[in-house]
């Protein structure tokens, strides 16, 4: 194809993605599948997590939510996840190009001094680190500052992390270390080194076996045949576990992983003295006859504010199963009642357990899924029988996603939109993140009052994004068997019409949220 008609193929589409992608959204009417979670609750009787209290204080950071293909409904796996930290720490979207690196090369943390060996060449991938990457310039990667999550050129997506904790007792017996392999580092290093999930698996066990680990973690990683999961337990300790096809997976912030056979290893992986350590330091006592659990074993006691998570999700995703709110050890492998789409896990990490007597909004001492200091929510679709370009995507929403939108950034994008790589902990109007936080400081206000306005009109740009990707990639894959690098153009285009037109919608719902209030408000 020659270089006018590439051009002119390009520009044509770029105009009609325009008009069906920014312009239709402004119009497109559709029922919100969310509105059914924000129905009023009134005279429920609301429980007080309060009076149950742990014996330390622990700290509630993230929910995961992984999705074998056999349970969704197109055959992705799907591996997600709620970064929660601070609600004023932006998020960039990068893009880390394919890089050659001289001998000895090496990325160091930032925070914990541990650096790993560097190889020669090293993926290209797009990943979503913290903002204060910036003020590290000249390491041999950009971003590697909590990177937490993305997908690389060779078809391996991960997420990390989930911050768990051992119990004390197993925190004293095997203490984290302080250079170690930590959260900020791990998700750099899988993207940019590994071709398959199970090399990702055996690299972070070498990683904690050799160095020490400097916390505890949870991460998830799938390539097109297989999703794993891994806990990080203690500073010389770790399991990991495939997860079924057929099967989900939910986390707060503990240990899950309950009973293995290390001998399996097509389905489970982990330290060698993983039961040995147990049983010589009384964490496990064999002669009971209870089988070996590994959360059990070394973790803490199940926390409300943790495993009411696990039920929140399960009781969207499974109903039928009726789980109890305070089972405390729920199946780790549990089968949705009907296929998952992009859409289910979306609702999922906007939970906050509306219609329940755990409803967040009327009982602040419940930490829900959906919580209002979210930095940016993540759901990567991986599907193997496209090429990665393209059958890997990264549906991102900047800072909360209950009051935020969902955007697809696919793996072959060489490049992002401005305005979703800037932003620091400082307002700025341009950046994406801080136009996604002014809608969620006014949601968390009242969000009885104004999330169900938010939602339904942020979800009708949302919904037609998600209604619109079967075409876009089938355009995309239509155009890579004839010419790859005009593929990529369209992805690069279509990716950054898409996520300007969400923020553009999010500011008209913003001018219109300041006119309603000063429409109310009385002196």
């Amino acid at each position: 194809m020659s270089f006018a008609s590439r051009r002119f193929l390009l520009i044509l589409l770029v105009a009609l993605l325009s008009i069906s992608v920014i312009s239709v959204a402004f119009v497109y009417n559709s029922t919100s599948e969310v509105s059914q979670y924000y129905s009023s609750t009134s005279g429920v009787e609301y429980y007080n997590s309060t009076s149950e209290v742990e014996y330390y204080e622990l700290k509630h950071e993230c929910t995961m939510v992984v999705v074998g293909k056999n349970a969704t409904t197109d055959g992705s796996i799907i591996i997600s996840r709620t970064e929660d930290w601070y609600g004023n720490w932006a998020k960039h979207l990068i893009v880390v190009p394919r890089m050659q690196h001289k001998a000895n090369t090496t990325i160091c943390s930032v925070y914990t001094g541990f650096c790993y060996p560097l190889p020669p060449v090293t993926y290209k991938y797009i990943a979503i680190p913290d903002w204060d990457w910036i003020e590290y310039p000249g390491r041999p990667l950009p971003g590697a500052v909590y990177d937490a999550a993305g997908i690389n050129e060779v078809f391996v997506a991960v997420t990390a992390t989930v911050t768990i904790y051992p119990s004390k007792k197993v925190a004293e017996l095997d203490p984290f270390v302080d250079n170690g392999i930590a959260e900020d580092l791990i998700t750099t290093i899988i993207l940019a080194t590994t071709k398959s999930a199970r090399e990702a698996v055996r690299l972070v066990g070498y990683l904690v076996e050799t160095f020490g680990a400097a916390e505890g973690m949870v991460i998830a990683v799938a390539d097109p045949n297989e999703v794993w999961i891994i806990e990080v337990l203690s500073g010389r300790h770790w399991v990991a576990v495939r997860v079924p096809d057929d099967s989900y997976v939910v986390y707060g912030n503990e240990m899950r992983i309950c009973e293995v056979n290390l001998a399996d290893t097509e389905n489970y992986m982990g330290s060698a003295d993983l039961i040995e350590f147990a049983v010589k330091n009384g964490l496990w006592d064999p002669t009971t006859g209870e089988p070996f659990c590994v959360a059990k074993a070394y973790g803490p006691p199940p926390h409300p504010r943790n495993y009411r998570r696990v039920w929140g999700i399960a009781r969207l995703f499974s109903p039928s199963a009726n789980y109890d709110p305070e089972q405390k050890y729920y199946p780790y492998f549990m089968k949705p009642d009907r296929p998952l789409s992009i859409k289910d896990v979306m609702i999922a990490h906007r939970e906050f357990y509306a219609g329940t007597p755990y409803d967040t909004r009327y009982n602040p001492a419940e930490r829900g899924v959906g919580i209002s200091r979210t930095q940016e929510a993540h759901i990567i679709q991986v599907r193997g029988w496209l090429p990665v370009e393209i059958g890997g995507v990264m549906w991102i929403a900047m800072s909360a996603p209950r009051a935020s939108i969902y955007v697809p950034f696919y793996a072959g994008i060489t490049k992002v939109p401005y305005t979703y790589s800037i932003g620091t902990d400082k307002y700025d109007d341009e950046s994406a993140f801080w136009t996604f936080r002014t809608i969620a400081n006014i949601l968390f206000l009242d969000p009885v009052k104004y999330e169900p306005f938010i939602r339904n009109y942020l979800d009708r740009y949302e919904n037609l994004t998600i209604s619109i990707q079967p075409y876009i990639e089938q355009y995309a894959l239509t155009l890579y068997n004839v010419d790859k690098e005009l593929a990529i153009e369209f992805l690069n285009k279509y990716c950054e019409i898409t996520a300007i037109g969400a923020q553009k919608f999010a500011r008209q719902l913003f001018a219109e949220l300041m006119t309603k209030l000063a429409r109310e408000l009385r002196s």
